[in-house]
């Protein structure tokens, strides 16, 4: 599936932001981050970089690893596009089954360059 991603962006309601954590698709034996990274996200939804590849319209649950110290992000969505980067790697982009800002506050506050809470 070819995408134009100049249309995608025009299109967001959410600025992008990035950030890199482990992940793992939600109940699988695999460790954070074996196959399957978060590159960037919003409220709405989180892109990744991953070795195995999805299908558009898959559900999918990811966890995130997060260096708090809680419990892994657990994120549900649907594949709305993919592309291959090469070298058996995908670019893979899910949309938020519902938006939650709590839940992307928590990725946030690891975005390098904002000022520590206190």
């Amino acid at each position: 599936m070819v995408v134009n991603q100049n249309i995608i962006e025009d299109r967001r309601l959410f600025e992008r932001f990035d950030s890199r954590f482990p992940a793992r698709l939600m109940d699988s034996d695999e460790d954070f981050g074996e196959k399957m990274y978060l590159s960037n996200a919003s409220a709405r939804g989180v892109k990744l970089l991953s070795k195995e590849r999805f299908s558009v319209n898959e559900h999918v649950a990811l966890e995130i690893s997060l260096p708090d110290g809680q419990a892994p992000m657990i994120i549900r969505g649907e594949v709305v596009w993919f592309r291959n980067k090469g070298d058996n790697e995908w670019e893979v982009g899910i949309k938020f089954d519902k938006i939650d800002l709590i839940r992307v506050m928590r990725l946030y506050k690891f975005v390098e360059g904002l000022p520590e809470e206190g």
